[in-house]
C-alpha cells in the first residue's frame, strides 16, 4: 500500500478512530497506530479463519444462551493480599485495600487466558 492510500484511509476513518478511547487510566492509541494494527490483522493470512471462528462462536452462544454477537466473556476480580514491602502503595486497589487484579477470558465455558497483576 502506498503512503497516499494509507493517508486517504486514515482521513476516511479518523473521526471514528478518535472517538475510541480506553479507560481514564489508560492512554489512547493514536489513530495512525490504530489503523496500522487493523490493517496488519486484516492482511494476516489466517484473519479470515479467525472471522469464521468468531461467527461460529457467536452463533453457538446465541443458540445456547440467547445472547447475540457474543464470542466470549471477560471478567475480573480483586484478590486481597498483604501489603508488599516494596512499593506497597502500588498495590492499593480502587476499593482502598491491598489487592491484585485477576482477569480471565472465557469461551465455551473454559478459560483461554488469565492475567494477574
Amino acid at each position: 500500500m502506498c503512503f497516499h492510500t494509507f493517508q486517504w484511509i486514515l482521513e476516511l476513518f479518523r473521526s471514528r478512530l478518535q472517538g475510541l478511547s480506553g479507560a481514564p487510566i489508560r492512554t489512547t492509541i493514536c489513530t495512525k497506530k490504530q489503523l496500522v494494527i487493523a490493517l496488519w490483522i486484516l492482511m494476516t493470512p489466517d484473519s479470515y479463519s479467525l472471522t469464521q471462528q468468531a461467527e461460529a462462536m457467536w452463533t453457538n452462544i446465541e443458540e445456547k444462551y440467547g445472547m447475540t454477537k457474543v464470542i466470549g466473556a471477560v471478567n475480573g476480580t480483586l484478590i486481597k493480599n498483604v501489603a508488599p514491602s516494596i512499593e506497597p502503595l502500588s498495590y492499593i486497589c480502587r476499593k482502598g485495600f491491598h489487592a491484585m487484579q485477576l482477569q480471565v477470558v472465557c469461551d465455551k465455558l473454559r478459560f483461554i487466558h488469565a492475567y494477574a497483576g
